[in-house]
């Protein structure tokens, strides 16, 4: 039995099923949170504005210009957060490299799979 852990082909197994856990946790994390996103944004849009206008008491004429800088402050996080994602990305494709010497060319093929699919799906996320 402990033979059997010591060879590369039962690490690299581990190794494969440890990266999908991760991957899907993250890929499951994302689409249980990013199904709100979007309204979350205009959310926090919609939640500033009416602070600001409430609490500060704006006028008309500061309430009109306060609309591009909430354009300008939405647009700033949508950017970080597509950011975020590219690093997720890079890291995700570093992991695959970091990983392929120990698999067998049945196993890259299998990974290049799952690493396909989890790219695809977080970009489908970013859409």
């Amino acid at each position: 039995m402990s033979h059997a852990f010591h060879s590369h082909k039962a690490l690299a197994a581990m190794i494969i099923i440890l990266s999908a856990g991760i991957v899907l946790g993250i890929v499951t994390g994302w689409a249980a949170c990013d199904r709100f996103q979007q309204r979350r944004i205009e959310d926090f849009r919609t939640h500033l504005q009416s602070k600001f206008t409430h609490e500060l008491r704006l006028s008309p004429d500061q309430q009109k210009a306060l609309e591009p800088m909430l354009d300008k402050w939405v647009d700033e996080y949508r950017a970080t957060r597509q950011r975020h994602v590219d690093d997720i990305l890079k890291n995700l494709d570093m992991q695959r490299r970091e990983l392929e010497p120990l698999l067998t060319p049945e196993q890259t093929r299998l990974m290049d799979s799952l690493h396909a699919e989890t790219v695809k799906k977080i970009k489908e996320k970013m859409r």
